[in-house]
């Protein structure tokens, strides 16, 4: 008589060790999401800086923009009496990229070796 068999050991049978280093494993993947996560809020909270100066605090929060240094740096107390530090930057402007033509994946010369030269005797 066959006796029914779980292809999943039970957690006794598993080392300590392993256990341990699989409970890190989980715990590094969940910081790495929530990293990602901060990461592409960032960015985006960059990307909708318009030109002018800001407060950039500890925290990582932006205030302003303001038109001039003085009227930013007038601010700068407001942040620093907190016992926060804070840093003035100055967004000047924003590049994107230029669109780039689609080739598809194919590079002459390489994909097609006779495209690097032109045809001899023309």
């Amino acid at each position: 008589m066959a006796t029914a068999s779980s292809h999943t050991p039970a957690e006794s049978s598993i080392p300590p060790s392993l256990l341990k280093a699989h409970e890190r494993i989980r715990q590094l993947e969940s910081e790495n999401l929530r990293l990602r996560h901060l990461l592409d809020t960032r960015r985006e909270q960059i990307e909708g800086l318009a030109p002018g100066y800001y407060n950039l605090t500890d925290d990582g929060d932006f205030n302003g923009p303001a038109r001039s240094l003085d009227e930013i740096e007038s601010c700068v107390t407001d942040y620093t009496n907190d016992g926060d530090a804070c840093t003035v930057v100055q967004v000047i402007r924003r590049y994107m990229p230029e669109a780039e033509e689609d080739d598809y994946g194919v590079a002459a010369g390489i994909d097609f070796p006779v495209t690097l030269f032109a045809a001899a005797g023309w």
